[in-house]
């Protein structure tokens, strides 16, 4: 395999809960190759000796827990932080009766989330909103409950939070925006793609949160979740050729490729391009209990769209296009016919057809108006191009003020400008041939 852990776990705050957990998720993949799975754990090990976390180490590397060759229990070690722990533990507390301020909780809270006691770093946080005297206290607590609710993976957390934070109002963009990467994961989680698509494509390009997710994990968290449940034109706005977005799958080619073949129905290609990304997928915390979902709604929609403009359709050639046996075909065809993806359509097994009823009177006349639409919108926009080179040309510009605004259209192969907050005063300009 390509992957390249040390890279991929570099991409993540050090010393973070998201770091750690994607280590330990790696390592104990059954997919993950062995060199990879014991270089995961001797970067596990590092972090939790570098946050003093013996509670995780006991439980990953204790004496009864099987370790790789390069990894020792290291027991005297695990004594000395023993004997560290209350004491620590005692001194911040003492700090937080005597202070009683936001700041003296969340140190505590720092604290008993780095040993690995999440629950009790949740109770001091929770302590603390008692405290919060200012808008921005109580939008920072959010903030902090929030990572605490995707570190422990308890979702109804974050979600309540999100509320909380966002109805403070006030935030700064870089809060707001983190909100919304919280709710998107959230929705992630809920199995609700389509919402978790809108909110991750609408991130800003220059964000981060590298406390629980990746630049990479934004592209491919919301281009995987927008293929699997955003309609045709949907994706292509949202994902495709939204300015933000777009962006972003640079930094996943075989990801925006996929969805470019896609668009232009090669399909096989598209899921080939998709298969290859499986692994690192199913390594991933928050995709792995959805990736066989997800893969399968994509799946599932390339086969309809592709069946879609025929009513007669060997089952043998669609095989061949989506790389799999007949057998494979005909009982995926089945099951979509079954769930009503694929209507009006019967199998013929004995001559290996799908076939599928002509579409009724009323539903070729909404088609036909749909491509007629389309056909004056494409027109629409040549004729825009078409006048905007002509102006550049005879370097005609429009120019827009504080006060004062124009804008052209043609009529009878003439530009009229118009001049916005005026006496309605026009002024034609006509274009030389």
């Amino acid at each position: 395999t390509d992957f390249d852990l040390e890279s991929y776990i570099s991409r993540y705050e050090a010393f973070s809960e998201t770091s750690l957990k994607r280590l330990l998720h790696i390592a104990h993949d059954p997919i993950t190759p062995p060199e990879i799975s014991a270089n995961a754990l001797e970067l596990a090990e590092k972090h939790m000796k570098g946050q003093g976390n013996i509670k995780k180490y006991i439980e990953v590397f204790g004496p009864d827990k099987t370790r790789p060759s390069s990894i020792v229990f290291d027991k005297e070690w695990v004594e000395m932080k023993e004997r560290e722990y209350p004491m620590q533990l005692q001194s911040l507390e003492a700090r937080v009766k005597s202070a009683n301020t936001r700041e003296s909780f969340k140190t505590l809270s720092d604290f008993l989330k780095s040993k690995g006691h999440l629950k009790e770093a949740l109770n001091a946080l929770l302590r603390s909103r008692t405290t919060c005297t200012t808008k921005h206290d109580k939008i920072q607590v959010c903030l902090d409950m929030i990572q605490l609710g995707i570190d422990m993976d308890e979702y109804g957390l974050v979600s309540s939070n999100v509320s909380k934070g966002e109805s403070l109002h006030g935030s700064d963009s870089l809060t707001t925006a983190k909100f919304r990467a919280a709710s998107a994961l959230y929705h992630l989680h809920s199995y609700d793609y389509n919402q978790a698509a809108r909110r991750f494509a609408f991130l800003p390009l220059d964000f981060e949160y590298k406390s629980v997710l990746s630049a990479e994990d934004i592209t491919l968290y919301g281009s995987l979740a927008g293929f699997a449940a955003l309609d045709r034109k949907s994706l292509e706005d949202t994902i495709l050729e939204n300015s933000l977005f777009k962006q972003r799958l640079e930094l996943l080619p075989k990801m925006r490729d996929s969805l470019r073949f896609f668009l232009r129905a090669e399909y096989a290609t598209s899921l080939k391009l998709l298969a290859e990304m499986e692994t690192e997928m199913r390594l991933d915390i928050h995709l792995k209990n959805h990736v066989d979902i997800l893969l399968r709604r994509v799946k599932d929609r390339c086969m309809v769209q592709y069946f879609y403009p025929y009513t007669c359709i060997s089952l043998k050639k669609m095989a061949q296009s989506f790389s799999m046996t007949e057998d494979e075909a005909e009982e995926n065809v089945e099951r979509l016919i079954r769930e009503g993806r694929i209507r009006n359509a019967r199998i013929n097994a004995k001559e290996g057809f799908l076939l599928r009823e002509p579409e009724s009177e009323k539903e070729q006349q909404k088609l036909l108006r749909k491509v007629k639409n389309l056909g004056d919108e494409f027109v629409n926009q040549t004729e825009s191009m078409v006048l905007r080179f002509s102006c550049l040309d005879q370097e005609v510009y429009v120019r827009s003020e504080q006060k004062q605004q124009k804008h052209f259209t043609r009529r009878n192969n003439r530009i009229q400008v118009y001049e916005i907050e005026s006496d309605d005063e026009e002024m034609d300009v006509e274009i030389i041939e």
